[in-house]
C-alpha cells in the first residue's frame, strides 16, 4: 500500500479493501498505464505550444516544459483527476509569460476546463504586479479568458516588432563574462522570433551565422568561421573546444584563465583580423540576401502554380459546361428520333388502311369492269401513282431515319470521348 501511495495513487476509501488486494492492484495497474500514456501526450502538447510561442529548444524554460509532468507524484490518476490534484502555479509577472502560458494551457487541457473555468483559474494564478492587470479590465472582461490573457501578454509578453528584434539580433555581441552556451541560447531565441516567417532551416543558418558574428575575441570568431560549422550546435561546440584549448595553454604558460581567453598576438594581427572580419561580414550579408531571394522565388513559384491551377480549373469547368450542352443536344436528338419512329409507324398503318381500301375498291370495280373498263384503267393508273408516291415517301423517311441514327451514333461517340477526356 505504501508503494502505491508513493506513486500518487489515492485509494477510494474502503471499497478497494472490500474488493480484495488482487482486484485493486489490477485496476490500479490499468489506470497507471493509461495515465502514463496521457501524461506523454500532454508533455508533447506542452512542447509544441512552447515551440509555437517562439521559445528556444535549448533555453531553460523550454527544457523545463519538455520535462514537465502532469503531477508531482507519478501520475497514476486519469488526466482530469491528475490535473485537479495539481496545485495551480502562480504568476507574478517576473517569469517568462510565454512559458507560463504554455504550462497553464497544458493544465487546462488536462483538466478539461471550460473557457469560463480557464478565466477563473488564470485570475487566481495572478500575484504581485500581475494581479494589477485585473484592475485594467472591465467587469465583463474579467470573466473573459481571451481578454485577460491578452492583457497579460501586452503587459509581460515579448511583443517586440520583427524589425526591432532583427536590429537587436544584428547588434548582439558577447558580453563580458557571458558563457558561450548562454550566448547561443539568446541568439537562437532572437532569431526564431525575428524571422518567424522563415523556414526552420533558414532560421538555423541565420542563428549559426549571427552566433559566429557575436563571438569575442576576434581570434575566436575567425577561428570558428574558418572551420565552416554546419549548424549552431556545431559552432558552439567548436567555440567551446577552442576556448578550452586556449585556457589550457594559458594555464600552462602561467597566464590568467578567463571565460573569454584573448590571444597574446592580437595587436600584431589586428589588421589581418579586421580584413577577415569585413570579408566574413560581406559573405554573411550576401548569404542572407541569397536566402531572402530564395524565399521570394519560392513564394513567386507558389503564386504561379496557384494561377496555373486556377486556369486549369476554369478550363475544366468550361469543358464540363460544354459536355452538359452536348448531353442536352443528344437528348433532343433522341426525342426527335422517337418522334420519327412514331411517325413512321403511323404512316405504315395509314398505308395499310389505304391499301385495304384500294383493294375493296378494286373488287367493286371488277364487278363493273364491263361498262367501266376505261374508267377503271384510269383509276388504277392513278392508284398505282399514289402508291408509288407513298412508297417513295416511305423510302425517303427510312433514309432520313438512317441518317438520324448515324448522327445519334456519332454524337454518342463524341460524348464518350468528351467523358474520357474529362
Amino acid at each position: 500500500m505504501e508503494k502505491f501511495s508513493e506513486m500518487g495513487v489515492k485509494q477510494e476509501s474502503s471499497d478497494g479493501e472490500e474488493d480484495g488486494t488482487c482486484g485493486w492492484s489490477k485496476d490500479m495497474s490499468g489506470e497507471f498505464i493509461s495515465a502514463r500514456e496521457a501524461r506523454e501526450r500532454l508533455r508533447e502538447s506542452a512542447v509544441k505550444m512552447a515551440r509555437d510561442a517562439g521559445m528556444s529548444p535549448s533555453s531553460a524554460a523550454f527544457r523545463a516544459i519538455s520535462k514537465l509532468d502532469v503531477n508531482n507524484n507519478g501520475g497514476a490518476h486519469e488526466p482530469v483527476a491528475a490535473a485537479a490534484s495539481v496545485k495551480t502555479p502562480k504568476y507574478s509577472g517576473k517569469a517568462d509569460w510565454e512559458a507560463f502560458h504554455a504550462q497553464f494551457e497544458l493544465l487546462a487541457h488536462a483538466g478539461g476546463w471550460s473557457i469560463e473555468t480557464k478565466a477563473l483559474q488564470l485570475a487566481l494564478c495572478l500575484t504581485d504586479e500581475a494581479l494589477s492587470c485585473l484592475l485594467l479590465l472591465s467587469l465583463e472582461d474579467r470573466h473573459s479568458y481571451e481578454a485577460l490573457a491578452g492583457a497579460l501578454k501586452r503587459r509581460f509578453g515579448q511583443c517586440f516588432l520583427p524589425e526591432l528584434l532583427r536590429s537587436e539580433l544584428s547588434n548582439r555581441c558577447r558580453k563580458s563574462g557571458e558563457t558561450l552556451r548562454a550566448l547561443a541560447n539568446d541568439v537562437e531565441s532572437l532569431t526564431r522570433r525575428a524571422y518567424a516567417h522563415m523556414p526552420p532551416g533558414v532560421q538555423s543558418e541565420l542563428a549559426r551565422d549571427q552566433f559566429i558574428r557575436a563571438l569575442l575575441p576576434a581570434d575566436l570568431r575567425v577561428g570558428v568561421q574558418l572551420q565552416h560549422p554546419q549548424s549552431l550546435q556545431a559552432a558552439l561546440e567548436m567555440a567551446v573546444e577552442r576556448e578550452i584549448v586556449w585556457s589550457v595553454a594559458a594555464r600552462s604558460n602561467g597566464g590568467p584563465v578567463t571565460p573569454a581567453v584573448r590571444s597574446c598576438r592580437e595587436e600584431e594581427k589586428l589588421v589581418w583580423v579586421t580584413e577577415m572580419t569585413e570579408s566574413v561580414q560581406v559573405l554573411l550579408e550576401e548569404k542572407m540576401r541569397e536566402m531572402e531571394a530564395a524565399v521570394n522565388a519560392e513564394r513567386e513559384l507558389r503564386q504561379q502554380q496557384e494561377a496555373r491551377l486556377k486556369a486549369e480549373l476554369a478550363s475544366l469547368e468550361r469543358d464540363l459546361q460544354e459536355s452538359k450542352e452536348k448531353e442536352s443536344l443528344v437528348a433532343s436528338l433522341e426525342k426527335c428520333l422517337q418522334e420519327c419512329k412514331e411517325r413512321e409507324r403511323s404512316l405504315v398503318e395509314e398505308g395499310a388502311k389505304r391499301e385495304a381500301q384500294f383493294k375493296e375498291l378494286l373488287r367493286s370495280l371488277e364487278a363493273e369492269k364491263d361498262n367501266l373498263e376505261e374508267r377503271l384503267t384510269n383509276q388504277l393508273s392513278q392508284l398505282n401513282g399514289s402508291i408509288a408516291d407513298y412508297q417513295r415517301e416511305a423510302a425517303d423517311n427510312r433514309e432520313h431515319l438512317a441518317e438520324l441514327q448515324r448522327e445519334v451514333e456519332r454524337l454518342a461517340r463524341e460524348r464518350a470521348e468528351l467523358e474520357a477526356e474529362a
